[in-house]
């Protein structure tokens, strides 16, 4: 079991381990707070793993009768949940848990819908409000490096999960496991060499660590946090990485804060913001030290219910100089050497003016952000009930591009396996942008031009580094096989993966030319989707729905649908029974039951579906690319207990994920390129 507090109230909450990294609603006080990872302190920083909320979905025609209403007439929520051991916890907090939903270039300029700031107080508009200040920060130092081809860690007694710099550098954390999570390995990926071994251990005292430990950017010093189990008192910590001693530790707050988030700022300083309960009210504080003397620089209090500063989704910028948080629609930008919020920009007003076709909604949030390794950019990867799109504001004029969109839910596309890291990564020269750890965006061509192909039966994908020629990636091997048989005897490494941009570029080519191609651009396709057996509904209402499903898909990448092609997409559907689930409902929440759910002891049949997508020749009909997925739900929120119920959530979320769902658009004749997307192969 995890347990863990909300960041803003305190209260506290347990849940199962295979909750960690998801974003809940706390009951007590509905503010966002997101599980840690099991073992994690409870000063853990919330941005590197932050899972974006899930909104509720759009109703779409499913093919099924209308429900039923279940016996009483409750209307309470029912939450379905996979059986298993430990599994009366329940989930959900109001969230959807349910994993498997052309336009052109604009720009518009920035000064609507954001603020600048006068005297230290931020201001906010959605039309003109005077001239932007330049929120460009360069680094300090060049960030240009490549990782050195041999590179290979064994990480056979390390925590697989790495420590990284704010900013682009070649220096990681590798976290011992066990009894030994207190030693960090660092290592330069450049070299390819460790360089030291450090022990987090502050002399003379007992100290609760917590294991979300931080790196400087020239990798010479790392951060960590330790409370006083007596006392109560949090404090920070920096360790000289060359030498392995203690730089300087200090008293973060006084007894009961709790330290929300942290992070090295300068070549010198570390920012922390601090959270303490007192007489049913909440101090929050942002505070700057020198780290190498422990002295207090400056602090700032916070606005009492205020997310400008939102702990699980911050970022700050290359130079150091300002702290950028996202929050659903609003970034707020601080001044680090002040403390103090300088700008803060309501995203929506200013999407809207530069929406290349309407794809901008009022339910349109952020997932995730990325500033851009020369501090010139912050791109935002957004979402609503539609889909998915990836905007760039630029930060010396504010003026915003729509770089890609994508009719469909990316994040239900890439989440078998999930990615537990960043869903948005610029790429070192800001060529472009790695998504879910799995497609790479060309900025310049507005596409997919490559994506990693995970190894079989892996839980989740593998951490990616993305340098200028090359990936940095442990090599990753499932913990079961492929009959569902635990694997004990696994050795990952971590390894480099040169990335073949000749052949793609030569892919891309031959692409642009429309040379000699199965598939290729603006191509007319036929399109072919067979439904089998299904539990509710009427097969040809299913039918229906995919071919339109499929058409808008296929409308993404360019292509028309019409009849008598000589290239076939062809969709194969069918149902079965899936998990038996637990129920719980919804109850008013209390001190014993935090999060108001209480199991009735009653399960639920869910609806499994199998769909292999396959590109044909018609001529042949030989295959040219198949993929063949299996959607069995674990988790469910329905509104109604019924098995046709759980069959409709199923089928609205797997409409959602095949609108998004990766398909190639370039299959050449010629056996020495490859197809588009070009995939790439992770290592095993």
């Amino acid at each position: 079991m995890i347990q863990f507090d909300c960041e803003t109230c305190f209260q506290e909450y347990k849940v199962r381990d295979d909750r960690a990294g998801q974003t809940l609603k706390c009951k007590s006080c509905g503010s966002r707070m997101r599980v840690p990872a099991a073992g994690a302190g409870d000063s853990e920083d919330f941005e590197e793993e932050y899972v974006e909320p899930v909104r509720p979905r759009r109703k779409k025609n499913t093919g099924s009768s209308k429900q039923k209403k279940s016996k009483g007439g409750s209307n309470a929520t029912i939450y379905a949940i996979g059986a298993g051991v430990g599994l009366l916890v329940v989930i959900g907090l109001g969230l959807l848990l349910f994993r498997g939903k052309d336009p052109g270039q604009n720009n518009v300029a920035g000064n609507g819908g954001a603020g600048n700031v006068e005297g230290g107080s931020a201001e906010t508009g959605t039309a003109a409000s005077g001239g932007w200040v330049s929120l460009v920060d360069p680094p300090r130092k060049s960030t240009n490096w490549t990782a050195d081809p041999q590179l290979s860690i064994d990480l056979k007694d390390l925590d697989e999960k790495f420590i990284v710099p704010n900013v682009h550098t070649p220096f990681i954390g590798l976290k011992g496991t066990g009894q030994n999570s207190q030693i960090i390995s660092v290592w330069n990926l450049a070299t390819g060499k460790e360089v030291n071994v450090v022990n987090l251990e502050i002399p003379d005292k007992k100290y609760y660590y917590d294991l979300n430990t931080k790196i400087s950017f020239d990798g010479k010093y790392l951060l960590t946090t330790a409370k006083d189990p007596e006392t109560k008192i949090s404090k920070l910590a920096v360790f000289n990485v060359s030498t392995g001693k203690l730089v300087s530790e200090w008293e973060a707050g006084t007894a009961g804060a709790h330290i929300n988030g942290y992070k090295f700022s300068g070549p010198s300083t570390v920012l922390a913001k601090t959270l303490k309960k007192e007489n049913n009210s909440f101090t929050s504080i942002l505070k700057s030290w020198d780290f190498k003397s422990g002295k207090l620089i400056k602090e700032v209090l916070l606005k009492s219910n205020s997310n400008d500063f939102n702990t699980y989704n911050y970022q700050i910028t290359p130079g150091g100089k300002y702290l950028i948080s996202v929050s659903f629609q609003t970034v707020s930008v601080y001044d680090l050497s002040s403390l103090e919020l300088v700008k803060k920009i309501e995203l929506l007003e200013l999407l809207k003016a530069a929406d290349p076709g309407n794809i901008v909604s009022r339910s349109l949030s952020v997932t995730e952000k990325a500033i851009s390794d020369d501090g010139k950019e912050l791109a935002l990867l957004m979402k609503d009930l539609n889909g998915t799109s990836l905007w760039t504001l630029n930060l010396k004029d504010g003026s915003v591009v729509n770089e890609l969109y994508f009719p469909g839910d990316l994040y239900d596309a890439f989440s078998e396996p999930g990615y537990l890291n960043s869903k948005l990564t610029w790429s070192p020269e800001g060529k472009g942008w790695l998504l879910y750890g799995a497609i790479f965006v060309d900025r310049q061509r507005k596409q997919v031009t490559w994506a990693l192909k995970p190894v079989p039966n892996v839980i989740s994908r593998a951490r990616i580094l993305l340098t200028p020629d090359s990936l940095v990636t442990q090599t990753a091997s499932a913990m079961r096989d492929a009959d569902g048989k635990t694997l004990y005897n696994r050795k990952p490494f971590l390894v480099t993966v040169p990335l073949p941009l000749e052949e793609i570029q030569q892919t891309l080519a031959a692409y642009d030319k429309r040379s000699e191609a199965y598939l290729g651009a603006g191509q007319q396709v036929s399109l072919e989707v067979n439904v089998g057996n299904i539990k509710f509904g009427k097969p040809d209402e299913v039918k229906s729905i995919l071919s339109d499903v499929i058409t808008q898909r296929l409308k993404t990448e360019g292509f028309l649908v019409a009849n008598d092609q000589p290239t076939v997409f062809k969709i194969e559907y069918q149902e079965q029974a899936g998990n038996t689930l637990q129920l719980a409902k919804s109850v008013k929440p209390s001190a014993e039951n935090p999060l108001g759910r209480v199991a009735t002891g009653k399960t639920l049949e869910t609806t499994a579906a199998i769909f292999e997508l396959s590109w044909i020749d018609q001529k042949t009909q030989k295959t040219l690319w198949s993929k063949k997925v299996a959607i069995n739900p674990q988790v469910l929120y329905l509104r109604e207990a019924t098995a046709e119920g759980a069959r409709t959530e199923m089928f609205e979320n797997l409409q959602s994920r095949l609108r998004a769902e990766f398909i190639p658009y370039f299959i050449p004749k010629d056996d020495k390129l490859k197809m588009l997307p070009f995939e790439i192969t992770l290592p095993e």
